[in-house]
């Protein structure tokens, strides 16, 4: 906004008010003008501000109702059931620890050890309730609101930058990543993203004031974003894009000091992540036959372009949002095929955004390097064209949407523009940050144009709203996701687990073995269903159902393993322990097996083998409590005092309740 500064006692008979303008500089004072000039000054850094206050407070508004919300999901495993994590008051040794150190969950291929410093400071500022990590997550959504505005200006004008980033901070695509404590990753990775771009841009302009510093930040805050999650490690391609775009702009010098810089921050990033993870060639090598099987398999290249149509049809139209997108990928693979009018949607949206960034690049330099962040970003979490896995989820495109929420701003405006009259070749987008403000919002058509954009804005701050009370409880988000799609596997298997607590044992089963119609090919429904029929005193039915389960999925150990607990608990020890060794042959890196054998041999006085085998655990588990107990005890049957002390304080100090019979055994062999 242009606000003139010029001081005068009297105001002028022809003063105007901000905003009325058609775009011609105003000569005279305004209404806003101040008698003292000092008082004139502040008033126009006050509105500067303005912009970035309302896109802040937008995005803290739309998201109040999200502040109860509970720990769901992956989350109350993560944090509040991690115990490592909980009671550590270490910081740097997160560095060398995998994601999911300390958790029951298993991630072995993901390293984002400052989001889980993230969690962290949490802990130790709020402690473990969740309302502190619901407003951690909220203020960094409206950080990364104004750091859209902030590249928006750079690359659309103020005007559409600031419709852009309202668009961003209330759209409803965005819940999951906020409204969900787990969507954390996504939140640090896009800010540091952002800062790293705007950074990058004031660093490569030809008049740019202390480009080093800047050059320094970009790298250091993309790295971060490495840290924070994966996703964000195309951005030098978009760096490059911008170089090559704007290079009569752009300093060639300072663009190569933050490319290699960048690169250095992949080669740091990838050294960290595979001294943290020893499985990490195997998993690779993993990964990779499964992209090489999925190569030639044509349904899958159709599937990765249908899936970027559908969350293009979310984009624009947010009304059955859910967390559970499997239907979509388990329907494809059950029939061998994609519906055609997917694939020719998902196609049109793709070569759309193709076509726009070609017209962008000719037409409006800054507007391609808006609309070039969808493709750079999306890749990496698109499931096109040799995903291992076809994956859909909201918060993947967190990230993706900055672009597209900025060509979305440009374009209402464009279009307020033209349904207003206004000439683009004297007042149109070229000379934004010449308006004093949007030419739309003067009266009669220009009112109905700018009470349409305040509208859109409203409904779709009102439809987050609404939608950040579904992810409260876990019951909630599998409600909503039924609601969607009675089909819901992931939803139906949610609320078998609730009823299941809940002691509803009929309603628990009926929809467990809906889930398994519906996904057979998962694992998880069936372990429920059998917990169910161990609850309910069938003991005899769960291990039936188990052995049917292995035959139909051998290659899910988990299934094997839960049978031999089972066995264990009907009594039939020396079957549980046949079993417990024929996984960890198969497998010897199986942690769990490795836990239940040591268990059984140190209850049948074979103290010697259980070290061994506990020992194994830890070195494949290093954050697991138990294991290290598991030590504690074999070394006290063995009288091996001193040793078992030490392992049982290992345990102690990641949070594990040690018995007090232990302790009391452990007290008398220190005697």
């Amino acid at each position: 906004m242009i606000v003139n500064l010029t001081a005068s006692s009297e105001p002028s008979p022809r003063s105007v008010r901000v905003g009325m303008s058609r775009g011609r500089r105003l000569s005279g004072p305004s209404r806003t003008s101040f008698a003292d000039p000092r008082l004139s000054l502040l008033g126009a850094r006050l509105l500067g501000h303005l912009p970035w206050v309302i896109v802040a407070g937008a995005a803290i508004a739309t998201y109040l109702t999200a502040l109860p919300n509970d720990f769901v999901s992956d989350a109350a495993s993560l944090i509040p059931g991690n115990p490592s994590l909980v009671n550590s008051h270490e910081w740097l040794v997160w560095f060398s620890r995998p994601y999911f150190w300390g958790s029951n969950l298993r991630g072995s291929l993901l390293y984002r050890p400052l989001t889980v410093l993230s969690y962290l400071a949490t802990i130790r500022a709020g402690g473990v309730a969740p309302f502190a990590f619901m407003v951690g997550n909220v203020l960094l959504h409206a950080g990364v609101s104004v750091l859209v505005l902030a590249l928006g200006r750079s690359l659309v004008g103020s005007h559409a930058a600031l419709l852009g980033a309202l668009l961003f901070a209330v759209h409803p695509l965005h819940t999951e990543s906020v409204a969900w404590i787990g969507g954390r990753a996504d939140l640090l990775a896009s800010l540091f993203a952002l800062v790293s771009l705007v950074s990058f841009l004031r660093a490569t302009g030809r008049d740019a004031q202390r480009p080093a510093l800047f050059a320094g930040l970009a790298v250091v805050a993309y790295f971060a974003g490495l840290l924070s999650k994966e996703h964000v490690i195309t951005l030098p391609v978009w760096l490059t894009f911008a170089w090559f775009v704007e290079r009569r702009q752009r300093s060639l010098r300072w663009t190569a000091v933050a490319l290699v810089g960048c690169l250095a921050g992949i080669i740091g990033y990838v050294v960290l992540r595979a001294g943290v993870m020893e499985s990490l060639p195997r998993n690779a090598s993993l990964v990779a036959s499964r992209v090489a099987e999925g190569v030639g398999v044509p349904w899958r290249w159709f599937a990765g372009i249908a899936i970027a149509g559908k969350y293009t049809g979310l984009f624009f139209w947010p009304g059955a949002l859910t967390f559970d997108y499997t239907g979509y990928p388990a329907a494809w693979s059950r029939l061998g095929r994609v519906a055609p009018l997917e694939v020719l949607w998902g196609s049109v949206v793709v070569l759309g955004v193709l076509a726009a960034l070609a017209w962008a690049i000719r037409a409006h330099r800054g507007l391609a390097l808006a609309l070039a962040l969808i493709p750079v970003t999306y890749v990496v979490v698109s499931a096109f064209p040799f995903s291992p896995q076809l994956y859909m989820a909201e918060r993947l495109t967190y990230l993706p949407s900055v672009g597209a929420c900025l060509g979305a701003g440009w374009l209402l405006l464009r279009v307020a523009e033209k349904a207003v009259g206004v000439v683009p070749g004297r007042t149109g987008l070229a000379h934004l940050k010449d308006l004093p403000a949007p030419a739309w919002a003067r009266t009669g058509w220009e009112r109905v144009t700018s009470g349409f954009l305040l509208s859109l804005l409203v409904a779709l701050a009102a439809r987050s709203a609404i939608r950040n009370m579904d992810w409260r409880t876990d019951q909630t988000v599998s409600r909503s996701a039924l609601a969607v799609s009675a089909e819901s596997p992931l939803a139906l298997r949610g609320l078998a687990y609730e009823e299941y607590k809940r002691g509803n044992l009929e309603a628990a089963r009926a929809l467990s073995e809906q889930s398994i119609r519906l996904k057979p090919a998962a694992w998880e429904p069936y372990a429920l269903l059998a917990q169910i029929y161990v609850k309910a005193g069938e003991t005899e039915k769960a291990i039936t159902l188990y052995r049917q389960t292995v035959v139909e999925l051998p290659q899910r150990l988990e299934l094997t393993h839960n049978l031999g607990g089972i066995l264990l608990q009907a009594g039939r020890v020396e079957e549980a322990e046949s079993l417990f060794r024929q996984i960890i042959a198969d497998r010897p890196e199986f942690f769990p097996s490795h836990l239940a054998l040591g268990g059984i041999l140190l209850e049948r006085g074979r103290p010697g083998e259980a070290l061994e085998l506990f020992r194994r655990a830890g070195a494949i588990r290093p954050d697991s409590a138990m294991a290290w107990f598991g030590m504690a005890r074999a070394s006290l049957a063995l009288g091996r005092v001193t040793e078992a002390r030490a392992y049982a304080d290992r345990a102690r100090g990641m949070g594990l309740r040690l018995p007090e019979e232990f302790l009391r055994s452990l007290e008398r062999g220190t005697r």
